[in-house]
Formats: C-alpha cells, sequence, structure tokens
C-alpha cells in the first residue's frame, strides 16, 4: 500500500519515524542520491521515503535502494506554463500541494511521526530537535514560540522573511489526532 492511494511502495520496511521528501525526474536527476545521503549521514533520519512524482523517479529510487511511493502524478507532464511561477503550472503546483496533504495523511494515519521537506531544503547538521515536536495541538506561530516543541502535534517552517507566514517546505508531523484532522 502506497502512501498515496492508489500507488505502489518498493519494498523496503518502515519504522514509525521517517524522513519524507518528494521528487520529480528533474530533481531525481540531479540530487536523488546527493539528498538520501544528506538526510541519513547529516541530518540523522534513519529512513527516507520519496514520493515520486514520475516513474522515472520510482525507478531511480528502485535502482538506489531508496523507499519510493509513487504519488501518481503523470497527469501533468506536458501541461503548459500558464502559473504564477516563471516555467512552473498551476496544475503542477496543485498536484505538488494536494501530494503532500495526501502523503502527510497517510502517514499520520498509518501512526507514522514524520519530517517532510522538500528536496531542495538542505540540513547542514542533525535535527534531532524536529522529532520532539509534537503531542498536544496543532498551534499558530506565536503559540510555538512559547510553547516547548515537546507540546505541539505540527511544527511548521516560516518563510525567512516574513516569520508568520507558513512555510511548508519543512514541516515535522506526529501520528495523532490533530494532526489526522489537520490532514484531512
Amino acid at each position: 500500500e502506497g502512501a498515496v492511494p492508489g500507488s505502489t511502495v518498493l519494498p523496503a520496511p518502515l519504522s514509525k519515524r521517517l524522513a519524507w521528501t518528494m521528487m520529480d525526474k528533474k530533481y531525481a536527476h540531479d540530487m536523488l542520491f546527493d539528498v538520501a545521503h544528506m538526510a541519513r549521514h547529516v541530518a540523522g533520519f534513519e529512513k527516507l521515503v520519496v514520493v515520486a512524482l514520475d516513474e522515472p523517479t520510482t525507478r531511480a529510487c528502485a535502482a538506489g535502494s531508496i523507499s519510493a511511493a509513487s504519488a501518481g502524478a503523470s497527469q501533468t507532464s506536458g501541461i503548459q506554463a500558464s502559473g504564477k511561477m516563471k516555467g512552473v503550472s498551476n496544475a503542477l503546483v496543485e498536484v505538488v500541494q494536494g501530494a503532500k496533504f495526501k502523503a502527510s495523511l497517510w502517514f499520520v494515519q498509518k501512526g507514522y511521526d514524520f519530517v517532510f521537506f522538500e528536496a531542495d531544503v538542505w540540513f547542514t547538521k542533525r535535527v534531532d530537535v524536529l522529532w520532539s515536536a509534537a503531542h498536544r495541538d496543532v498551534v499558530t506561530y506565536q503559540e510555538s514560540r512559547t510553547l516547548p516543541l515537546e507540546e505541539v502535534d505540527l511544527y511548521v517552517a516560516a518563510h525567512q522573511n516574513n516569520p508568520t507566514s507558513t512555510n511548508i517546505g519543512v514541516y515535522a508531523a506526529r501520528a495523532t489526532d490533530a494532526s489526522r484532522e489537520f490532514f484531512s
């Protein structure tokens, strides 16, 4: 059973704590093995799962013995770029955002605590503190500044230039009722 309904996972055991990221063939071609190495040997994640947005990424993960789930997003190939970001279509942005929430919901429903990071996020040291993030409730930015991390269900990064703006490029979640509700 895959991280996204109707998807497949390559055989590899999952612990109840993991990190996951999402890639398409462009990122996988340039970064897959570097990201996997960084996740394990720098950030200290014992288990990494790649949610693959296309078949070439799924195959690359299999070749490198990296756990993968196919997001089934191949319907985005060939979409004309018409989005607000240069070269990125609204449809692709929606697929990626939807896949993030679907995969996050799947992980917490199955009892996995996780840290999500976009493939272009580079950790420069161990991130053990993110595993401490959570078991009370989903909190606002203001609350997160005063609560200890161990009292939070969902820890979301902020943007560098706007610390009150949620950045869904990095977040940690515990498999709790509050997290399941948030991702539903």
